[in-house]
């Protein structure tokens, strides 16, 4: 069971989800969202905070081509 505040991701294959779950568990991404998030907030991770992520960005920068997955 899920609220109005869950948020999914679809992929197309199984690569291109690997690449982004690396990509979301990186340490800079993990750096960047324990700096910008309120941890006594009742949402602590919102969906206007993931929306400031530039996964595709980190994905290059790391040598992840999401185009070729």
């Amino acid at each position: 069971m899920v609220d109005d505040t869950c948020h999914q991701l679809d992929f197309d294959n199984t690569e291109e989800a690997q690449c982004i779950f690396r990509a979301l568990h990186s340490n800079e991404i993990q750096s960047l969202l324990k700096s910008l998030a309120f941890m006594d907030a009742k949402r602590v991770i919102t969906k206007n905070l993931l929306m400031r992520l530039d996964i595709s960005l980190l994905c290059k920068e790391k040598g992840m081509n999401l185009e070729a997955v």
